[in-house]
């Protein structure tokens, strides 16, 4: 293991402090004490050759983890199947945008860590990646050639969570589950906009706001932004 320290201003001078370093694998959490030099070797036990090593387990330290390319390939696969917690599986991904961004990590290798999350279904996890997936689609909105692949990927990312929770609240939904479901309805307008269902069901509930603009019912105020982006995009409620 080893550490750097990097700062906005490029003059500030390059310092290490102690680290604790709490190491998750499908064994458990190992806390492996104190990193106190620019390096330190550890030994952390593992069940088998594609078992993962999560640093920072619980993300209690305020740093961000660069893993090797093979470390990051099997933190892809524990992410896929839910082996790590929501707090680790938002960790890895910020961690990597966060890389991404100050120029210390590919994006392609960010972009096959994102692809992990296909059926996530954890509120807490879905506010990181709506954070990411934002943030990425700012960036290549403008790219006549990217943007199109980019949006067919953030689509299917999205779908199955998406179809799971719906637009209706449900009589057993939990405090989470209306995040989540606030959350899906908000990059649905980022990436499902073109897509006819979702279409249809927010013109139909903008046709329900404007019959009934007293009825909060009819439209959410929460989902209120997203549905008048989706319509907006298609040119505005169809004719009567």
């Amino acid at each position: 293991v080893s550490t750097q320290s990097t700062w906005a201003d490029t003059t500030s001078e390059d310092k290490t402090w102690a680290i604790a370093l709490l190491v998750s694998t499908s064994t458990g959490t190992h806390d492996l004490g104190l990193m106190e030099g620019r390096t330190h070797t550890v030994t952390v036990p593992i069940s088998g050759p594609d078992d993962y090593v999560k640093l920072n387990a619980g993300q209690h330290v305020p740093l961000r983890v660069r893993y090797t390319p093979e470390l990051t390939r099997r933190l892809a696969l524990a992410v896929r199947a839910k082996a790590l917690p929501p707090a680790d599986r938002a960790g890895v991904l910020l961690d990597a945008y966060a890389l991404v961004k100050a120029g210390h990590l590919p994006a392609a290798d960010l972009a096959r860590l994102l692809d992990a999350f296909r059926g996530e279904d954890d509120a807490v996890t879905w506010e990181a990646l709506e954070g990411v997936l934002g943030g990425l689609n700012k960036l290549l909105q403008t790219d006549a050639v990217l943007s199109p692949a980019w949006l067919k990927f953030g689509a299917g990312l999205i779908r199955s969570t998406a179809a799971s929770v719906g637009w209706d609240m449900r009589s057993d939904d939990g405090h989470l589950t209306r995040l989540l479901r606030g959350t899906m309805i908000r990059l649905q307008a980022l990436f499902g906009k073109e897509e006819p269902a979702v279409l249809e069901e927010a013109r139909r509930r903008f046709a329900q706001l404007v019959e009934s603009p007293d009825d909060a019912r009819a439209l959410p105020s929460d989902f209120r932004t997203p549905v008048f982006k989706i319509v907006a995009s298609a040119g505005g409620p169809p004719p009567a």
